[in-house]
């Protein structure tokens, strides 16, 4: 674990450091199929939770006859909680495993180590620009991502509960603040950053040949999720509800 948190470190501070003189290419590469590429399976997952959040949400609202407060209640909970946690799930496994095994392979195959014979350093070419993409990706995916699952349980309230979308905007207008939504940009964006570093590391520390592509790629998404986990908690006890 601190050999772990040592080669975090590590990338974190010469990922930084390199920044000002990144590749543009890289960075917007790593936009375009990080983001763009992820919109479609990040949209859908967003609307199937907005969808389920309003189911469940509905069961005690209706039992206690507050049909008029589940179009609020329900997208507090999307676009504070559930919401950026289902996108860094999601992400977690798509973007990281993908950043992660292309690193790796790029590791084993020596094209890092080239890159510094030819007087290029791998953090600006390679490592600050996944860094930051990853980041700047899923931040530009928390709108549509939002939108989505508001959608999905709007969807799901008239479907399922016969509740009309102007009741249920009405009630989510009136229940939701700016400061949900910030407090979701503010989660995906440290999720972005932490699912970015554990892959990045994973891929440059891969050893051993094509079992440890696997094996790198396997532990990188792991310890995403449980970055992730954490870092909701430790956000929601800082700032829940307070920016």
């Amino acid at each position: 674990m601190r050999a772990m948190l040592g080669q975090l470190t590590l990338v974190a501070t010469r990922g930084l450091m390199a920044t000002p003189r990144l590749w543009l290419a890289e960075l917007m590469r790593t936009l375009g199929r990080f983001g763009f590429g992820s919109l479609l399976i990040a949209v859908s997952v967003s609307a199937a939770t907005g969808a389920i959040i309003v189911l469940e949400t509905a069961t005690y609202t209706i039992a206690f006859g507050a049909r008029d407060i589940l179009g609020g209640m329900a997208g507090i909970g999307i676009l504070r909680e559930f919401g950026p946690l289902m996108v860094a799930m999601v992400m977690s496994g798509w973007v990281g495993a993908s950043n992660a095994a292309e690193l790796a392979n790029l590791t084993l195959s020596g094209q890092v180590s080239s890159l510094r014979g030819l007087g290029a350093d791998p953090f600006e070419v390679l490592v600050a620009p996944r860094l930051w993409g990853t980041v700047l990706a899923m931040v530009l995916l928390a709108l549509p991502t939002d939108l989505a699952s508001v959608g999905g349980g709007m969807f799901a309230a008239k479907v399922v509960l016969g509740i009309g979308p102007d009741q249920f905007l009405r009630s989510f207008e009136h229940w939701v603040k700016l400061r949900d939504v910030l407090e979701g940009f503010l989660k995906i964006g440290v999720f972005g950053a932490a699912i970015g570093l554990i892959s990045t590391r994973a891929g440059l520390q891969t050893r051993g040949g094509a079992k440890a592509v696997g094996r790198g790629v396997a532990s990188s998404v792991v310890q995403s999720v449980m970055a992730v986990l954490v870092l909701d908690i430790t956000v929601t006890l800082l700032v829940g509800g307070r920016l």
